[in-house]
């Protein structure tokens, strides 16, 4: 089967080429949809595109639209996965590419998500919609993952820190920073699905114009009893797979988990021992909800790794270095 990489190029001219060359392999193909960059990068990938087999297009649009464009350029008995060309991608990236294990999702927070699939498997879920916040999570959701895998395929290259509008002075400058602000904040709760309630818990009470907004433009809710953050995040830990499968190394891997995201706090555990047979457990309190995952009330994680350096790669992978390991405790738990 072949194998293709497609994704949206906005404003990446510094980070393209490394992206490409990370996940370039001589049978793989790699669609290319730039939002018109105003930085150089098109012109940077005409360059490249000879040497890596570069299918390129333009489009006016958002990174959720242009990722429909180049998903549907891709043969539909290919194999493939969306890429950003911010990040450079590592070894376990291909390693599932290769597996052609369709619908398996690679997840971490901090680090690229990724999920691989049959072209067809993500036409026929519909494939991405026209959102520019957490689009990502909608997609995925809705074509429904059969298999997790808790590992890092990649890591951004091109974070900035935190402040009021410095994401998006990446790609918009003046007034317009403010207007893509607007933007994602309502594509972001579109995507989430939130009800009032869940909104109204995590977000301050000046943001409700947003979530009417996301209302009259809709919203994508998959089930009627939790949002699609928490909803994302069960599915991570009933999904769960084994990533020797994949030849993948244990330090490579690392589980943060919300407490309590069931009801059966015991759970997680249980399906944990079943897929690794042993793991370590941690214990960090602390604020994630700016992940996109806002179902806390006491802003806490367990962090599950198979050894220590599962959990010391997975808080190396912390974009904004905030993170220490001195934060975690580790906590016993009974052999499985």
């Amino acid at each position: 089967m072949q194998h293709w990489v497609y994704g949206t190029a906005f404003n990446n001219v510094n980070t393209i080429e490394n992206t490409i060359s990370s996940v370039y392999s001589s049978d793989s193909n790699i669609v290319v949809v730039d939002a018109y960059s105003t930085d150089g990068t098109y012109e940077k990938l005409l360059n490249l595109k000879k040497e890596f087999n570069l299918q390129l297009f333009r489009a006016k649009c958002s990174r959720g639209k242009g990722r429909d464009i180049a998903l549907r350029k891709c043969p539909l008995n290919a194999f493939a996965a969306y890429i950003d060309f911010d990040a450079v991608y590592n070894d376990n990236f291909q390693k599932i590419l290769d597996s052609e294990c369709d619908k398996t999702l690679a997840w971490q927070h901090y680090c690229q998500t990724g999920f691989f699939s049959r072209v067809d498997t993500a036409i026929k879920g519909g494939g991405f919609r026209d959102l520019r916040g957490l689009e990502t999570l909608e997609f995925i959701l809705r074509t429904g993952v059969k298999l997790t895998l808790p590992v890092q395929i990649g890591k951004n290259m091109q974070y900035v820190p935190d402040g009021f509008g410095a994401r998006e002075r990446r790609y918009a400058s003046g007034r317009k920073i403010f207007s893509r602000m607007l933007g994602v904040s309502i594509d972001s709760i579109r995507s989430q699905g939130l009800s009032f309630g869940e909104f109204y818990r995590y977000y301050p009470y000046f943001k409700i114009p947003l979530y009417i907004t996301a209302k009259i433009k809709g919203t994508f809710r998959m089930t009627q009893g939790e949002s699609n953050a928490l909803f994302f995040m069960k599915r991570i830990v009933e999904t769960l797979g084994d990533h020797n499968d994949f030849g993948i190394k244990d330090d490579c891997v690392a589980l943060p988990v919300p407490f309590p995201l069931f009801s059966d706090s015991e759970k997680p555990e249980r399906l944990i021992c079943e897929i690794w047979g042993k793991f370590r457990k941690y214990v960090r309190s602390g604020s994630e909800s700016k992940w996109g995952f806002p179902v806390l009330k006491d802003k806490q994680f367990v962090i599950y790794a198979i050894d220590k350096k599962g959990l010391e790669n997975y808080v190396r992978a912390d974009p904004y270095g905030k993170t220490s390991i001195k934060e975690f405790e580790e906590y016993n738990v009974k052999p499985c």
